[in-house]
This record gives structure tokens, C-alpha cells and sequence, in this order.
């Protein structure tokens, strides 16, 4: 079997805007992450997606779970991915430029095009 190659998408998780219904913004960047994957998946990578992380605090959160474990979970798996894809027009997330960072000093290529070349990629590199 051919091995796939990685993509983690890279994009905000929590709310950024002081006055939005937070619930609401949470929605909107867990879905357009899931949307995301969706996309990459159907093109014929493997995905890495840490918006669905959101499920641990929602089911955990405040137990054993925090945001801070999440995030180093994210950056150690992030390390063993071959793409960072970074979600196109998203306000500056400092997680956003902190995972750039490390897929930078990890040697991964941080993904400058856009999300349909992505695809197009993923479906020339795995046919």
C-alpha cells in the first residue's frame, strides 16, 4: 500500500472576537476545519485535524483535559505530518503562527497555495 501523505490543517479553535457569541465562532472554525478535512480526505490524504480536539474539552474539559495539553498533543503529531495547511483568511492566531514554526523547524512543507491545489495535488500524488 502506498503511503499517504499527511496533512495537518492548521486554523483557529477558539474565539477571537470580544463581542461575537462565542458559541456561535466555536461552531464556525470547528466546521470549517471538518469541512476542510473532508476535502483532503476525498483527495486522498490522510488528515490530522485538531479542531475535532474540541471534543476532549467538550466531554472532559475541566477534568483531567486542559487547552494547554491539547495544543502540545497537537504540536508533537504535527511533527510527524508531511503538510501544514493553514486555513486561508482566519483573523492572526498566535497557535496559527506557533504550529507555522514548528513545521518549519520541522522540515514539513507549510502549504502556500490554495485549498483546491491542495486537493489537486493529493489526487495527482494518489492515483
Amino acid at each position: 500500500m502506498k503511503r499517504k501523505s499527511v496533512v495537518f490543517i492548521s486554523g483557529p479553535i477558539t474565539p477571537a472576537s470580544p463581542t461575537e457569541n462565542h458559541g456561535h465562532e466555536h461552531v464556525r472554525h470547528l466546521r470549517r476545519g471538518v469541512e476542510t478535512a473532508n476535502r483532503l480526505l476525498k483527495a486522498g490524504f490522510a488528515v490530522e485535524c485538531p479542531m475535532l480536539d474540541f471534543l476532549y474539552l467538550f466531554c472532559l474539559g475541566g477534568e483531567d483535559i486542559t487547552v494547554e495539553m491539547l495544543l502540545e498533543t497537537d504540536l508533537e503529531k504535527l511533527q510527524r505530518c508531511d503538510i501544514l495547511f493553514a486555513l486561508p483568511n482566519v483573523a492572526k492566531s498566535r497557535n496559527v503562527e506557533r504550529e507555522k514554526e514548528v513545521a518549519y523547524d520541522a522540515g514539513l512543507v507549510v502549504w502556500a497555495g490554495t485549498l483546491e491545489e491542495l486537493e489537486d495535488y493529493g489526487r495527482e500524488r494518489n492515483d
